[in-house]
């Protein structure tokens, strides 16, 4: 079974700096890892926030969302930075693997709380065009802005 992504555009605490959430379902991430990480009993549950894209530099938006291969990180990327606007603060990694027509979230993880298991989380699995055109779509809304 598939979801339906999205990634939400939008300013990060009033100012005109961009933040970048991705929206799974209809449910933004934040709100999703932030209820696992409740459930399991993790001291610091949540406190992510999306990507401050004036705050990161994570290149071409595609490659990197795709896992893309001039990513340091190769097949993975932080999909949520911290409430505070600074990605390596407080980031949410996952692998992302593309294959088949399918982009794949999964083996999520905290790299400050790396003994957290976070196998009851995802994965989440979409369909790689529509995947792709969300990224468009959320490219679109952010070159104007730069």
């Amino acid at each position: 079974m598939t979801s339906a992504v999205s990634f939400e555009v939008g300013d990060f605490e009033g100012r005109a700096a961009v933040r970048l959430t991705p929206v799974v379902d209809g449910v933004s991430l934040v709100e999703l890892v932030g209820a696992f990480e409740a459930a399991a009993g993790y001291e610091v549950a949540g406190g992510y926030d999306g990507l401050v894209l004036d705050q990161f530099r994570f290149g071409d938006l595609d490659s990197y969302l795709l896992g893309g291969e001039d990513w340091p990180g190769r097949g993975t990327a932080s999909l949520l930075g911290c409430d505070c606007g600074d990605v390596g603060c407080w980031p949410l990694d996952a692998r992302v693997t593309v294959a088949g027509g399918r982009v794949v979230w999964d083996e999520f993880r905290q790299p400050h709380r790396p003994q957290r298991d976070y196998a009851g989380f995802g994965p989440f699995v979409f369909e790689e065009a529509a995947y792709r055109a969300a990224i468009d779509a959320a490219a679109a809304a952010v070159t104007p802005r730069s």
